[in-house]
């Protein structure tokens, strides 16, 4: 439960940072926070010495940065809206994980802790596309 609250506070506090340093308005902000959520798998498995569990993570974090990457460059509202997939696709990866494979560096509450950042923040992106024009570029590269 605690590492449910930790996750909530974090990503309410990363929301409210980007959005009054104006951060958010940025084409690579939120993509470059989904793009470091799978380094964390990374470093578990290597803090394990677990070369299998880190080919493993590898496999799975390709859509996160094929996501990242392509929601960067094209970043219009329906960009936003895919980004937000991808946050909530990350947060079902953090509750199946232990399903599909084990890694051992792995702390016990990580799966909670990041699901929780990543439904929050991606819940949050569906709203904030939902309240953009259609036609709008989502983040201004001037700002």
């Amino acid at each position: 439960m605690y590492a449910i609250i930790a996750g909530a506070l974090i990503a309410v506090s990363m929301i409210f940072g980007m959005k009054f340093s104006r951060t958010e308005n940025k084409p690579w902000a939120y993509p470059l926070v989904l793009s470091t959520y799978p380094m964390f798998y990374f470093g578990f498995a290597i803090y394990a010495s677990d070369q299998a569990a880190l080919m493993q993570e590898l496999k799975y974090a390709i859509p996160i940065f094929i996501i990242c990457i392509v929601t960067a460059i094209k970043n219009t509202k329906y960009s936003a809206f895919v980004l937000s997939l991808g946050y909530i696709g990350h947060g079902i990866y953090d509750a199946v994980h232990i399903h599909l494979f084990e890694n051992p560096g792995m702390p016990i509450w990580w799966p909670e802790f990041c699901g929780t950042v990543d439904i929050i923040m991606g819940l949050y992106l569906i709203l904030y596309s939902i309240n953009l024009p259609n036609k709008s570029i989502v983040f201004s590269a001037n700002a």
